[in-house]
C-alpha cells in the first residue's frame, strides 16, 4: 500500500507553483492612479562599508560618497528614510533626521535617540524628554506620555500604545 503522506507535500508544492505562474484573468480596464507610485530604493553597502541606494533596475541613484562615515541610514518608506548621526561614545544616535529619494535632508536632524520609518504619513521619534509622532514636515503632531510606548507605528489608522495599565489604540 502507498503511504499517502509522502506524496501530499510534493503534490501541494507543485500545485502552488502552477497557481503562482498562472495568468491573472482580466478584471476590466485599470483605473488611472491619482498619484504616481513612489519609486522604491534599495540600500546597498560597498566593500568600504559606505551606504548607497539603487532602484529596481540596479542603477545607483544615491551614490556611496553622498553620506559621511558617521551615519546610519534606514530603508525608504513613503519616500523618506531615517538618517542617524552616530555618537560613537555611546554607540547610539546623537541626532536623527530623514532624507528623501535624492539623498537630500527632507526633515532636519534633531536630538532624537530613536525613530521609526514613516507609516501612513507619520513617523515615531523620541528622546529622554519627549516621544511622539511627526508629520512629513517634521512637526510633532502626536505627543505621548513618558510612560507610553508604541508598537510598530500606524497601521490602518491606528497605533498600539502600551501603558502601565495595559494596551490600547490611538488614532491619527
Amino acid at each position: 500500500m502507498i503511504d499517502m503522506r509522502r506524496h501530499i507535500l510534493p503534490t501541494l508544492l507543485i500545485a502552488v507553483c502552477i497557481l503562482a505562474l498562472a495568468p491573472v484573468p482580466d478584471m476590466g480596464q485599470a483605473q488611472p492612479r491619482s498619484n504616481p507610485p513612489a519609486r522604491h530604493l534599495y540600500k546597498v553597502i560597498n566593500r568600504a562599508g559606505k551606504t548607497g541606494f539603487v532602484d529596481q533596475t540596479g542603477q545607483l541613484v544615491i551614490g556611496f560618497d553622498r553620506f559621511p562615515a558617521d551615519v546610519s541610514i534606514g530603508d525608504f518608506h513613503e519616500g523618506l528614510a531615517v538618517i542617524c548621526f552616530l555618537d560613537p561614545r555611546h554607540n547610539s544616535c546623537r541626532m536623527i533626521g530623514h532624507i528623501d529619494e535624492k539623498g537630500d535632508i527632507a526633515i532636519a536632524a534633531r536630538p532624537y535617540h530613536g525613530a521609526l520609518y514613516f507609516r501612513e504619513g507619520l513617523a515615531y521619534v523620541g528622546n529622554d524628554e519627549m516621544r511622539g509622532f511627526i508629520d512629513r514636515d517634521g512637526k510633532l503632531v502626536i505627543s505621548l506620555a513618558s510612560d507610553q510606548r508604541i508598537w510598530f507605528g500606524f497601521y490602518e489608522g491606528r497605533c498600539v500604545v502600551v501603558t502601565p495599565q495595559g494596551q490600547g489604540f490611538i488614532d491619527r
